[in-house]
Protein backbone atom coordinates (compact mmCIF):
# COMPACT_ATOMS: atom_id res chain seq x y z
CA UNK A 1 0.00 0.00 0.00
CA UNK A 2 1.15 3.58 -0.54
CA UNK A 3 2.28 5.49 2.54
CA UNK A 4 -0.94 7.52 2.42
CA UNK A 5 -3.66 5.17 1.13
CA UNK A 6 -6.96 6.81 0.32
CA UNK A 7 -10.26 5.57 -1.04
CA UNK A 8 -12.43 8.25 -2.64
CA UNK A 9 -16.04 7.53 -3.53
CA UNK A 10 -18.20 9.94 -5.51
CA UNK A 11 -21.94 9.69 -4.82
CA UNK A 12 -24.27 11.45 -7.24
CA UNK A 13 -27.78 12.48 -6.26
CA UNK A 14 -30.54 10.55 -7.96
CA UNK A 15 -34.19 9.69 -7.71
CA UNK A 16 -37.32 11.80 -7.32
CA UNK A 17 -35.79 14.01 -4.58
CA UNK A 18 -32.46 14.55 -6.34
CA UNK A 19 -33.10 18.25 -6.85
CA UNK A 20 -33.21 18.71 -3.07
CA UNK A 21 -29.86 17.08 -2.39
CA UNK A 22 -26.23 17.40 -3.42
CA UNK A 23 -23.49 15.10 -4.63
CA UNK A 24 -21.12 13.70 -2.00
CA UNK A 25 -17.39 13.04 -1.84
CA UNK A 26 -16.54 10.30 0.66
CA UNK A 27 -12.88 9.85 1.63
CA UNK A 28 -11.44 7.04 3.71
CA UNK A 29 -7.80 7.30 4.75
CA UNK A 30 -7.87 4.12 6.85
CA UNK A 31 -8.23 1.74 3.90
CA UNK A 32 -5.75 -1.13 3.89
CA UNK A 33 -5.12 -3.88 1.43
CA UNK A 34 -2.71 -6.07 -0.43
CA UNK A 35 -1.92 -7.02 -4.00
CA UNK A 36 -0.43 -10.33 -5.00
CA UNK A 37 1.05 -10.07 -8.48
CA UNK A 38 1.52 -13.28 -10.43
CA UNK A 39 3.42 -14.21 -13.60
CA UNK A 40 0.17 -14.05 -15.49
CA UNK A 41 -1.86 -10.92 -14.85
CA UNK A 42 -5.10 -12.89 -14.67
CA UNK A 43 -3.80 -14.70 -11.59
CA UNK A 44 -3.19 -11.48 -9.63
CA UNK A 45 -5.32 -11.08 -6.51
CA UNK A 46 -6.02 -8.12 -4.27
CA UNK A 47 -7.89 -7.56 -1.04
CA UNK A 48 -9.26 -4.46 0.67
CA UNK A 49 -10.28 -3.60 4.21
CA UNK A 50 -12.43 -0.47 4.38
CA UNK A 51 -13.48 0.54 7.91
CA UNK A 52 -16.71 2.42 7.25
CA UNK A 53 -16.57 4.46 10.44
CA UNK A 54 -13.43 6.15 9.06
CA UNK A 55 -15.18 7.86 6.13
CA UNK A 56 -15.01 11.66 5.97
CA UNK A 57 -17.97 13.24 4.21
CA UNK A 58 -17.80 16.26 1.90
CA UNK A 59 -14.48 17.76 3.00
CA UNK A 60 -14.12 21.10 1.24
CA UNK A 61 -10.72 20.30 -0.32
CA UNK A 62 -12.01 16.97 -1.67
CA UNK A 63 -15.10 18.64 -3.15
CA UNK A 64 -13.00 21.32 -4.81
CA UNK A 65 -10.73 18.68 -6.37
CA UNK A 66 -13.75 17.03 -8.00
CA UNK A 67 -14.94 20.13 -9.84
CA UNK A 68 -18.29 21.64 -10.78
CA UNK A 69 -20.46 18.63 -9.86
CA UNK A 70 -19.29 19.09 -6.26
CA UNK A 71 -19.25 22.89 -6.06
CA UNK A 72 -19.77 24.70 -2.80
CA UNK A 73 -19.14 24.04 0.85
CA UNK A 74 -21.59 21.79 2.67
CA UNK A 75 -22.78 22.89 6.14
CA UNK A 76 -21.43 20.79 9.04
CA UNK A 77 -24.93 19.69 10.10
CA UNK A 78 -25.58 18.31 6.60
CA UNK A 79 -22.24 16.45 6.61
CA UNK A 80 -22.94 15.03 10.07
CA UNK A 81 -26.43 13.95 8.98
CA UNK A 82 -25.06 12.19 5.90
CA UNK A 83 -22.45 10.34 7.95
CA UNK A 84 -25.02 9.38 10.59
CA UNK A 85 -27.37 7.98 7.92
CA UNK A 86 -24.56 6.20 6.13
CA UNK A 87 -23.38 4.45 9.30
CA UNK A 88 -26.92 3.56 10.41
CA UNK A 89 -28.26 0.02 10.70
CA UNK A 90 -30.27 0.55 7.51
CA UNK A 91 -27.17 1.23 5.41
CA UNK A 92 -23.68 0.19 6.62
CA UNK A 93 -24.56 -0.85 10.19
CA UNK A 94 -21.25 0.41 11.59
CA UNK A 95 -22.34 0.06 15.22
CA UNK A 96 -23.43 -3.60 15.16
CA UNK A 97 -20.69 -4.97 12.94
CA UNK A 98 -17.26 -4.76 14.51
CA UNK A 99 -14.24 -4.21 12.29
CA UNK A 100 -13.23 -7.85 12.48
CA UNK A 101 -16.70 -8.99 11.43
CA UNK A 102 -17.11 -6.80 8.39
CA UNK A 103 -16.68 -9.64 5.95
CA UNK A 104 -18.70 -7.78 3.35
CA UNK A 105 -16.00 -5.11 3.29
CA UNK A 106 -13.25 -7.53 2.47
CA UNK A 107 -13.19 -8.48 -1.14
CA UNK A 108 -10.78 -10.69 -3.02
CA UNK A 109 -10.96 -10.47 -6.74
CA UNK A 110 -8.96 -11.64 -9.70
CA UNK A 111 -7.41 -8.83 -11.67
CA UNK A 112 -5.72 -8.47 -15.00
CA UNK A 113 -2.96 -6.34 -16.43
CA UNK A 114 -4.21 -3.92 -19.06
CA UNK A 115 -0.94 -2.10 -19.62
CA UNK A 116 2.64 -2.52 -18.45
CA UNK A 117 2.78 -2.20 -14.65
CA UNK A 118 -0.92 -1.26 -14.35
CA UNK A 119 -3.28 -3.43 -12.37
CA UNK A 120 -6.91 -3.01 -13.46
CA UNK A 121 -9.73 -4.72 -11.63
CA UNK A 122 -13.47 -4.76 -11.73
CA UNK A 123 -14.93 -4.90 -8.24
CA UNK A 124 -18.47 -5.29 -6.99
CA UNK A 125 -19.28 -4.75 -3.32
CA UNK A 126 -22.51 -5.49 -1.57
CA UNK A 127 -23.49 -4.27 1.85
CA UNK A 128 -24.93 -6.20 4.76
CA UNK A 129 -24.41 -9.52 2.99
CA UNK A 130 -26.86 -8.67 0.20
Amino acid sequence: MPADPKLRILVYRAGPLARLGHNHVLVNRAVRGAVSVAERGAAAVFSLDVPVAAFAVDELAARQEEGADFAGEIPQDAKSGTLHNMLSAAVLDAVRISRDQRQWQRHRRRASFQAPRALVASVAFSDRGA
